[in-house]
């Protein structure tokens, strides 16, 4: 835990437990490490409701906590009647669910407890997918919807925990959903159970040469971010196109998904063929303006302009009253101090909005809006941070409304007779998950 945090200094955290041993072990082992820097710690555990055993595990979470003197918060999934892709749904919902409750709760760290057995699983899955290399690395810091994930036992191997909750008397609950072999983590767990020692040697030591070629390769992607890519706090990006052109064709192919994912605000990426020929056209210098993953693609000065277009903005905005200070600091550098009661949006799974004063629509600027408000705006930063694509981007930023008429657009710094100004803080916040910039 301390060479992951690094300088970062933290006075709470979460831990998801779901009761089996794993977890488990890492509720005993977080516990003895919170306990001497006093760090507050919060529990969850998600009931997908797929298995009738889940109650009695919960409530033995539940008593783990409560002797822990730690917060508990019970979550619940319902998969309705779609059984297709389970696993994979109900690991979204779970991470969803548990995000949202920290960002609630404001705390920035979540812990989970894969260990050295999942991420040798997950590899190979993925070669068996012919998954990038860059895949291969293994995840053991990201960011699911804004909040830090970390697995502090990504080198501590299965057989290892079992034996600490042995030799401690610690009892953990089974899932017997793990025997199945409709799933194929369990058919390459299973598979893996009965490797011959040379065989699993090789297998290690294919892991750890793929896992070090990757960690190259996801060093030089982050060099070649900083280095290609400028991202504005309106919400479009510049690629340098003579800077790109100079990339090995991997490192291409990740900095056109990372930013047409941040700017969109989806957490899909665009299709592998389009990403390539937009880098085929950019390397031959026969590039035209273009839509992809509901972005528009202007070249302009040597520069690739990206912006989402307006059609695809999402006027739906999930609002909630805070009630607990975010305390800015290392972790949460991009959260800032109001008084409560203040009111967090986040509108178009781009932008977080924090009002101290309730009652507001945000939603974007309509023509009609535009036409009558023309000679109020000052669009002059905009225009020249965007090579005068000022027009178009303007459309897609949120704005602040009363039942009446725009009253704030907080990007240009317009406040209809002053009421809001001070009062609003707008930041640039993709919701998605990183898996380009957010390794250890």
């Amino acid at each position: 835990m301390n060479n992951i945090l690094g300088a970062n200094s933290i006075s709470r955290l979460a831990v998801a437990v779901s009761g089996g041993a794993d977890s488990i072990a890492l509720l005993y082992l977080i516990a003895e490490w919170a306990k001497a820097r006093k760090v507050d710690i919060t529990i969850f555990t998600v009931n997908h409701n797929l298995r009738p055993e889940s109650k009695l595990e919960i409530n033995y979470v539940e008593k783990l906590a409560g002797r822990f003197k730690f917060k508990f918060v019970p979550l619940s999934w319902n998969s309705g009647d779609k059984i297709t892709a389970i696993q994979e749904r109900a690991r979204k919902a779970r991470y969803d669910l548990m995000s949202e409750n920290c960002k609630k709760l404001g705390i920035s760290l979540l812990l989970t407890a894969h260990h050295f057995d999942d991420m040798l699983e997950t590899y190979l899955i993925r070669k068996s997918k012919k998954s990038s290399l860059l895949a291969h690395f293994p995840n053991i810091t990201y960011f699911w919807n804004n909040v830090w994930i970390v697995r502090p036992l990504f080198n501590i191997e299965k057989k290892e925990l079992i034996e600490y909750l042995y030799k401690n008397n610690i009892t953990w609950f089974e899932d017997q959903s793990n025997q199945a072999d409709k799933y194929e983590r369990n058919r390459i767990r299973k598979k893996l159970a009965t490797l011959a020692k040379a065989e699993k040697a090789n297998l290690l030591a294919n892991y750890n040469l793929s896992s070090e070629k990757a960690k190259l390769l996801n060093q030089s992607l982050i060099q070649s971010l900083a280095e290609v890519v400028s991202i504005y706090e309106y919400g479009f990006a510049k690629i340098n196109i003579v800077k790109f052109n100079g990339l090995g064709d991997e490192i291409k192919i990740h900095i056109i998904n990372y930013v047409l994912t941040v700017i969109s605000g989806k957490t899909l990426i665009p299709r592998y063929r389009n990403v390539i020929n937009i880098i085929s056209l950019l390397s031959s210098k026969r590039f035209v303006t273009s839509t992809l993953n509901h972005c528009k693609l202007i070249v302009k000065n040597e520069e690739i302009i990206i912006y989402k277009e307006k059609v695809f903005v999402e006027n739906s905005c999930d609002g909630k009253q805070a009630y607990q200070y975010i305390q800015p600091g290392p972790l949460t550098k991009h959260d800032y101090r109001f008084q409560p009661p203040y009111y967090v949006y986040y509108w178009d799974n781009r932008f977080e909005i924090v009002l101290n004063k309730p009652g507001y629509i945000i939603s974007n600027l309509k023509m009609e809006e535009y036409i009558t408000l023309i000679p109020q705006l000052n669009l002059e930063n905009l225009a020249k941070d965007s090579d005068n694509n000022h027009k178009s981007i303007l459309f897609t930023l949120p704005v602040i409304k009363n039942l009446e008429k725009v009253v704030a657009i907080p990007h240009i710094s317009y406040y209809d007779g002053g009421v809001l100004s001070g009062a609003i803080k707008v930041i640039f916040k993709p919701n998605f998950i990183s898996r380009f910039t957010h390794f250890f």
